[in-house]
């Protein structure tokens, strides 16, 4: 995806195909739009957080994410003028509509006051008011498919809001289709504990090794991020979870446990090859899963140990995109 994908006509004509039914307008589109391929809510979670309506107190969707212990406040705007920035006052009115909610008590004050709007309806099913006495804090997401004036950013800075112009949509996009992956090879030592090995079919072949953690940071493309092309969950950021992972990598006592912490990598390849019984190699990879994970070993990799392992799933396709893509999904 490139930012013109955004503009008024493109956005309307081509990239929200499938997303504008009648009953929707524009905007209400464009955040289910978003809430699926940015935020990569599925198709039944991104509809139940959406509120745009009569009675919404300035809010357009709301999404509980518990891996950050937030509640996410939406508002997205569709611009039809190209040379129309956002600038800081829609954000500050966003912010304002915010803190309507910021306590336990003036969560109930607005259930009570319209219980039955759109928006009373979300916070009740997602239990807004009980995740505030939790300690979630609150933040917001601006959304929209025009760029942003500099008062604009400044304004969101200040007023803990994220916001989502064309070029951060477009950079956040994942393009699913696009057979991206790093070319050469990189090698597991397997000395230690082997390797189970699945054919399917034919179609593909499917490696399950406990890595070194050391072997996977040789990977290509950490740094730079091209090993995780088609992670569709890239942007997850610093989640609770993976704060969690960097406190295990820190605690080396804990080293040799984490292949019973952790879920693992999975890697897909056009091929694998097996030098001899202590290496095995692969060609052309990429990993679909375990971004946050390798990036949280990258910036710990001077407390890395021998003893630190993960478990690596290693898909084998040679030329079946479209299984790649499946996998990758």
């Amino acid at each position: 995806m490139v930012p013109n994908d955004l503009n008024y006509q493109n956005l309307i004509g081509a990239t929200l195909t499938g997303y504008l039914f009648q009953e929707r307008t524009e905007s209400v589109a464009f955040l289910a739009w978003f809430l699926e391929h940015i935020l990569r809510l599925d198709d039944v979670a991104a509809a139940d957080a959406i509120c745009d309506g009569p009675g919404d107190r300035g809010i357009d969707g709301i999404f509980v994410d518990h891996d950050n212990s937030e509640i996410v406040f939406l508002q997205c705007k569709v611009r039809q003028n190209e040379n129309r920035h956002v600038g800081d006052q829609p954000i500050r009115d966003f912010a304002g509509s915010i803190g309507q909610f910021s306590t336990e008590d003036a969560v109930e004050a607005a259930i009570e006051a319209e219980p039955n709007s759109e928006i009373s309806k979300v916070l009740l099913r997602t239990e807004v008011a009980a995740r505030i006495a939790e300690g979630y804090a609150t933040r917001g997401y601006f959304v929209t498919n025009s760029t942003v004036h500099e008062n604009g950013w400044r304004a969101a800075d200040a007023l803990n809001v994220t916001v989502f112009s064309r070029f951060e949509i477009a950079d956040q996009f994942v393009e699913i289709n696009a057979p991206d992956r790093v070319e050469g090879l990189a090698s597991f030592d397997v000395s230690d504990h082997g390797y189970l090995e699945f054919s399917a079919g034919g179609a593909a072949k499917l490696y399950l090794i406990t890595a070194k953690a050391s072997d996977l940071l040789r990977l290509g493309g950490i740094a730079d991020g091209s090993l995780f092309a088609q992670n569709v969950r890239l942007n997850l950021g610093r989640t609770k979870v993976n704060r969690d992972i960097e406190e295990t990598i820190e605690d080396r006592a804990k080293h040799l446990f984490f292949p019973m912490y952790h879920n693992g990598v999975t890697l897909i390849c056009r091929n694998v090859a097996l030098p001899n019984d202590e290496t095995l190699e692969v060609y052309d990879y990429v990993v679909v899963n375990g971004a946050q994970s390798l990036s949280a070993l990258y910036r710990g990799r001077q407390q890395i140990t021998d003893d630190l392992r993960l478990v690596v799933k290693i898909v084998e396709i040679v030329e079946d995109d479209s299984l790649a893509r499946d996998i990758t999904h």
